[in-house]
């Protein structure tokens, strides 16, 4: 697993990696993340002001203890998603289809094998041991 997702995650939400744990120096960044996503979500107002943050940036009660905590961990969990689990990747969602239909009708792949005849090489056909008739 790629490291580049979980390290951009713990920046946008201000979390600094100690080697042993975790720890979050204020709660500006998380607040303004989870501010962010509660307006494009249309949130109430009540669940915005559960994520208010007092004078020392941090928040001024629990997530746990506030009324709109699921909707919170919701959030916080989107964020894990879309970062690690789900991540946006470059490409289109082409379909790889095998080679076998596209073959020309009535020939079929077949067996060969190189080999020298007067210093010239060719390709002979080796018969299998079981046709498509003894199926």
């Amino acid at each position: 697993m790629a490291l580049a997702p979980v390290i951009e995650l713990l920046i946008k939400l201000g979390i600094e990696d100690l080697g042993n744990g975790f720890v979050m120096k204020d709660g500006q960044a998380v607040s303004e993340a989870l501010m962010y996503e509660m307006l494009r979500r249309e949130l109430s107002d009540n669940a915005k002001d559960s994520i208010q943050l007092d004078v020392n940036n941090q928040f001024r009660i629990p997530f746990e203890a506030s009324p709109s905590y699921q909707q919170i961990k919701n959030i916080m969990y989107s964020f894990i998603h879309q970062a690690v689990i789900s991540p946006k990747v470059n490409g289109a969602p082409h379909v790889q289809a095998p080679v076998t239909g596209f073959e020309k009708l009535g020939s079929s792949r077949q067996l060969v094998r190189q080999v020298v005849v007067n210093g010239v090489k060719k390709f002979q056909k080796i018969k299998p041991l079981f046709t498509k008739k003894h199926f």
